[in-house]
């Protein structure tokens, strides 16, 4: 009964869409005077593009210095940024103030001059991650595996002790870095004088 009721309702709709030709309007209404449109677009610059550069191999900063602060995205075809107000400049320092309590600064094991004490740190908050993956991994933590990833990430005179510990140089400062806990616990701090590194 539903298909039969459907396929009249269907032949009705098509059959007054048919008797509607143009200028046909119900008795009493006027017919609408057709007019032509010309629409014009205008070339409006495209909006900036942000191109972030490209970035070999791990991300982040190479533990040598190859690259101490993360590489910024070039903006193209923008203006340069407008100044920020004051309620934009709160708010920057409110997230900046949230930053430094989320990522307390590393243990000091000395005095590091400002941009070595930087790079070190650096250095092992990007190592920090890979070190707990490497730690909860399954089978045994063995000293050439752990070799290789300080290694991989630019350090130089890796020194691996019972625990295991490490100590390595940035070229400027040393991690250093306990891997007994539940998590990497890890230090910076100035080289020996003979510019070596210690656990």
């Amino acid at each position: 009964m539903r298909l039969t009721t459907a396929a009249v309702v269907l032949a009705l709709a098509g059959s007054l869409t048919a008797c509607a030709g143009p200028g046909n309007t119900p008795s009493g209404t006027p017919t609408a005077k057709s007019e032509t449109v010309t629409l014009w677009a205008s070339a409006a610059p495209a909006p900036p593009q942000v191109v972030p550069p490209p970035v070999p191999g791990t991300p982040g900063v190479g533990c040598d210095g190859r690259r101490i602060q993360p590489a910024q995205p070039k903006r193209v075809g923008s203006a340069s940024p407008r100044p920020m107000t004051s309620a934009e400049a709160d708010a920057a320092e409110r997230a900046r103030r949230a930053l430094e309590a989320a990522n307390p600064p590393l243990p000091r094991r000395g005095p590091l001059p400002p941009a070595a004490a930087a790079q070190a740190e650096t250095c092992a908050r990007n190592l920090s991650p890979q070190l707990n993956l490497l730690m909860h991994a399954p089978g045994q933590l063995d000293e050439q595996t752990l070799r290789t990833l300080l290694t991989r990430e630019g350090l130089t005179g890796v020194v691996i002790g019972p625990g295991p510990e490490f100590a390595a140089a940035t070229g400027t400062a040393c991690v250093h870095g306990s891997l007994a806990g539940e998590r990497p616990d890890l230090s910076i701090g100035p080289p020996d004088p003979d510019g070596t590194c210690h656990p």
